[in-house]
């Protein structure tokens, strides 16, 4: 029974692992005929991307799936506080 259950956590976490999106920084993106691409890549890119100000606090955090923005995306103001966001599935601002 033991080993089952082993067995059973083990499946688990190789299974979830490398699902996530990969996270980077708006400056490894480029846009291209509206789509946004890692630079150099042949593919649109897919996942997080956060932009920081100088100060390292971030400014824009969102998602993009096949070079698209998706999902809800959250700006903020230099001293960190949340500005407002916008959601592309629904194509409104919120605060």
């Amino acid at each position: 029974m033991r080993r089952f259950f082993c067995g059973l956590i083990l499946f688990f976490a190789l299974s979830t692992s490398g699902c996530e999106s990969p996270t980077v920084d708006f400056t490894e993106l480029e846009k291209r005929n509206g789509l946004y691409y890692k630079i150099g890549a042949d593919q649109p890119f897919s996942g997080k991307a956060i932009e920081r100000y100088e100060n390292g606090k971030k400014k824009i955090e969102g998602s993009f799936k096949e070079g698209a923005e998706v999902g809800i995306w959250i700006l903020w103001d230099q001293d960190g506080n949340q500005s407002k966001g916008y959601n592309f599935d629904e194509a409104k601002y919120r605060l």
